[in-house]
C-alpha cells in the first residue's frame, strides 16, 4: 500500500517543489536557505518518483 501510494506522488512533489521555488522568488525568501533545500528535495524526491513510476509502468 506504501509503494503505490509513494508511485503516485512523483509529479505532485514535482510541481510542489516548483511552486516553492517560484513563491520564494516572488516574495523574496531566496535567503532562507531552508526554503530553497525544501524546494529542491520536492523536485529531486518528484522527478526520482515519476521515473520510477514510469519504469514500472513501461514494457521495455
Amino acid at each position: 500500500m506504501k509503494e503505490k501510494i509513494l508511485r503516485f506522488m512523483g509529479l505532485p512533489w514535482l510541481y510542489a517543489g516548483v511552486a516553492l521555488f517560484v513563491v520564494s522568488y516572488v516574495f523574496s525568501l531566496t535567503h532562507y536557505t531552508f526554503l530553497l533545500i525544501l524546494a529542491f528535495l520536492l523536485v529531486l524526491f518528484g522527478a526520482i518518483g515519476w521515473v520510477v513510476k514510469e519504469k514500472h509502468n513501461s514494457k521495455w
